[in-house]
Parts: C-alpha cells; sequence; structure tokens
C-alpha cells in the first residue's frame, strides 16, 4: 500500500471517527478539528535480508538490534521517521499494524513516543509531532519469494483522543 493509500485510509478513519459527533440530537457539535495527517519522510528498510528463516530487529536509531539467525546481510538500514501534524496541544492515538505478507511479517513495533498502541500522545504546540519507527521482520524461508527490494505493508491509525 503506497503512503498516498495509508494517507488516505487514516484521514478517512479520521473523518468518520469526527463526524460521528456531528449529529448528536442533545450535545452542540464540537468545533472542527484539523484533520489528523501524516506523512513519510523516512522508509523503513531493513537493508540486505536473506530469503531464510530468522528475525531482524531495526532499532530507532537506524541499527540492528537483534539478528539471531544472522539473516542480515548489510545494506543501509533506515527507521522511519513519519511528520504527523493536527490540532496544536492535542492528544492522539496512535496504532501500528502489518498483515503477514507472503512468509514476510512486520511486529513489536516501537516509536520514539514508546511501544504501540499509544493512547494519548500529544502533539506539540504547532501541531507537529515527529515519529520515528523501527520494528521487527519475521522471514519465514520456507513461505518468502527470494528476490531483491521486496516491500511490505503496515498501517499506520491515527484518531484524536
Amino acid at each position: 500500500m503506497s503512503i498516498s493509500e495509508r494517507k488516505r485510509n487514516i484521514l478517512l478513519t479520521v473523518c468518520s471517527a469526527v463526524g460521528c459527533f456531528w449529529y448528536h440530537p442533545v450535545v452542540p457539535p464540537p468545533a472542527a478539528a484539523a484533520e489528523l495527517e501524516i506523512i513519510e519522510c523516512v522508509q523503513i528498510d531493513f537493508g540486505g535480508v536473506v530469503d531464510e528463516s530468522g528475525t531482524v530487529t531495526l532499532g530507532l536509531d537506524d541499527t540492528i538490534l537483534h539478528d539471531p539467525a544472522h539473516i542480515h546481510l548489510g545494506g543501509f538500514p533506515s527507521s522511519g521517521l513519519y511528520a504527523i501534524s493536527g490540532d496544536p496541544d492535542t492528544a492522539i492515538q496512535i496504532n501500528i499494524t502489518a498483515p503477514d505478507n507472503g512468509g514476510m511479517k512486520l511486529s513489536a513495533f516501537m516509536t520514539s513516543e514508546g511501544p504501540p498502541p499509544l493512547l494519548g500522545t500529544a502533539l506539540g504546540h504547532d501541531g507537529q509531532l515527529d515519529l520515528s519507527i523501527g520494528a521487527s521482520l519475521t522471514i519465514d524461508g520456507s513461505q518468502v519469494q527470494p528476490g531483491m527490494d521486496q516491500s511490505i505493508g503496515f498501517t499506520i491509525s491515527l484518531v484524536y483522543n
């Protein structure tokens, strides 16, 4: 899933959650909240990984933290960096999920704000938050297709508290 597709899914989720409150018959509608927006600044990259079974953990500082099966071959790993914007000084919920993708699975996500789900992360005075993301990549050598530059998707969900 491309970043624009992920962004569109996130914004649709946020808009529908906010919209639930607009039609409450007794309570007047709240002031319109700015749409939460997320932009991918740096893509998560595990570097070179062989198509054998094992798990590689990428930390928040562009380094491989764990590789007990020695499936990481090198390259230039990079942690993900995402710019989130919305209403200033408000709390949001952040969750990250990933499906199994043909023998590749992302899990054990970590962020610069703590492990997800994050239930009360504050946007700054300017309505901004830079979020670094690391994760574990598990390879099932019996299912994964060999080849270079394979991608795997994940979803970042954002909702105002």
